[in-house]
């Protein structure tokens, strides 16, 4: 962006309710920046081009408030400010317990890991009943496993429906 005329993308983030939010950018699989806010419109500088976007909720992954993340994208022009508006909307939420063996005994403390549909994966840890909970997640198949140490982990299919 050195020596190139100031291009700024304003984006406007809808949601409901108040909660902070992560700003991502990133162009031709660069990223260009990364910042907090709990702003309704952030400014921010960005080269000419194509432009990636994702916001995503502060909130614990954890939290059943926690909203789904969105990607968004826009083209540039030199001297231009581009407005992008998105919509945090409620996600899928995906909650279970976790087993050890043939008893039943509560897997307690395991670290549950989600693989979302757009290749992300999403981790939290089992409470001292072996139960877990994944807020915010985007809709579609997510394949779900735990791990603990001397533990085989099965990971299972879930269609996860915000």
């Amino acid at each position: 962006m050195r020596g190139e005329e100031p291009t700024w993308v304003w984006v406007v983030v809808l949601r409901p309710g108040t909660c902070g939010i992560r700003i991502r950018w990133w162009s031709e699989g660069r990223i260009l920046g990364d910042r907090r806010s709990f702003d309704v419109v952030t400014e921010l500088p960005v080269p000419v081009g194509s432009v990636e976007v994702e916001i995503s909720d502060l909130r614990r992954v954890d939290d059943p408030d926690r909203l789904a993340t969105v990607r968004g994208s826009i083209t540039t022009r030199p001297g231009w400010r581009s407005d992008l508006t998105v919509h945090l909307q409620p996600g899928a939420i995906v909650s279970g317990r976790v087993r050890r063996g043939t008893a039943a005994v509560p897997a307690r403390f395991a670290e549950v890991e989600a693989l979302l549909p757009d290749g992300r994966t999403v981790t939290t840890r089992t409470d001292g009943r072996g139960e877990f909970l994944l807020a915010g997640l985007p809709g579609g198949l997510v394949r779900v496993g735990a791990h603990r140490r001397g533990l085989t982990s099965i990971q299972q299919p879930v269609h996860a429906v915000p």
